[in-house]
């Protein structure tokens, strides 16, 4: 019996236009009326998530910046930050290597370095709390992450640096081809999920969970029912036991109706389709 379900929400449960499936809202209350948990994992921090949730009743809870925080009715209910040191230590590197760009992930504002109009539109997309500043390394507030972009492709630029001056005592997250979200050791979305289970003695087998791409990878780790979604990057795909359809044709929701809620197949789910 499925007690806990968690999905990523980008290139997941969104599909490409950032919305929620149709009728996802009596999806979640059914789920609620069943005692089915149900929890989001994103790499997203929780104010460019708060919309979707916030006005409900009963809200999930949000595991937001990869693990880094763990959000719940508007308050943060654990919180795993980034020692200083190692902060200004990574932000060093955007001056020693070229093709970095950088964003602290805190705990009061997102903060980067504008890089011209379109470069401040896409910061404000993803964290509508964003402010941009002359120097990131002036900032005085403490980081759940570093949202760390690479031109010069990662593998190749950065990570052999950063592996190199720290070894294993950070997280690194892929979650999109140039983009690496670095936290301290051990923080990742199946980590978190690991601490959820523990708090409501749910199993590894009572859990099912939904990603998409590298970073959601801990994730599925943590479900006997981990589905990669059919968008998903090939390394989840082979790795992960299931395959759900699309986010374009709603596939969380075709799934969990499917195989949790017994209900059949979803209708309406993509537009001008069933």
């Amino acid at each position: 019996m499925i007690k806990l379900i968690v999905t990523d929400m980008d290139g997941s449960l969104l599909d490409d236009d950032k919305n929620l499936p149709v009728g996802f809202m009596d999806t979640l209350e059914e789920l609620r009326r069943r005692g089915v948990h149900f929890v989001v994992a994103s790499g997203r921090s929780y104010v460019s998530l708060q919309h979707y949730f916030s006005h409900m009743e009963h809200p999930p809870v949000c595991i937001c910046d990869n693990g880094g925080c763990m959000v719940y009715r508007g308050e943060v209910v654990r919180a795993r930050l980034l020692p200083e040191q190692k902060v200004q230590k990574i932000l060093a590197l955007r001056r020693r290597l070229p093709g970095l760009r950088m964003t602290l992930c805190c705990e009061n504002g997102t903060f980067y370095e504008s890089a011209g109009p379109v470069h401040d539109e896409r910061m404000h997309f993803f964290y509508p709390n964003a402010t941009a500043v002359e120097d990131l390394e002036q900032v005085r507030d403490r980081a759940y992450k570093i949202g760390m972009s690479d031109e010069l492709e990662p593998e190749k630029n950065s990570m052999p640096v950063l592996h190199e001056m720290f070894g294993d005592s950070l997280s690194f997250a892929m979650s999109g081809e140039r983009w690496v979200d670095i936290a301290d050791a051990g923080v990742c979305k199946g980590e978190a999920v690991a601490l959820l289970q523990r708090h409501w003695g749910i199993s590894r087998e009572e859990t099912m969970a939904f990603g998409d791409h590298f970073n959601d990878l801990s994730l599925l780790e943590r479900a006997h029912y981990g589905y990669a979604m059919e968008n998903a990057v090939p390394p989840l795909l082979a790795a992960a036991r299931y395959t759900a359809p699309s986010n374009q044709v709603g596939g969380v929701q075709q799934v969990i109706c499917q195989r949790v809620l017994q209900t059949g197949a979803v209708r309406s789910v993509a537009a001008g389709g069933e």
